[in-house]
């Protein structure tokens, strides 16, 4: 539901967009108990994000990109080992 929820998600199952989520949802287990979490998904573009993150050419992984944003998206940025909220 958290890709699929948006017909523009819906053709956005990679690898490296359903990696980040995981890494994304196991760092930060609060998210999972947010009301708004499906609503919070289906406004974000993964494909603007996966073509952001190609585009990036910073020599890491896609998935890591993509993570990235997505912590930007929920605040979680900078990341600050366990201090972070």
């Amino acid at each position: 539901m958290l890709v699929t929820g948006s017909a523009q998600n819906a053709g956005e199952l990679y690898a490296d967009v359903l990696k980040a989520i995981s890494r994304l949802l196991i760092a930060n287990p609060d998210l999972v108990k947010r009301p708004s979490l499906v609503s919070d998904f289906n406004a974000i573009d993964f494909g603007a994000l996966r073509r952001g993150a190609r585009s990036m050419k910073y020599g890491m992984p896609m998935s890591d990109e993509i993570l990235v944003a997505l912590r930007q998206q929920f605040g979680l940025w900078p990341y600050r080992g366990d201090e972070a909220a």
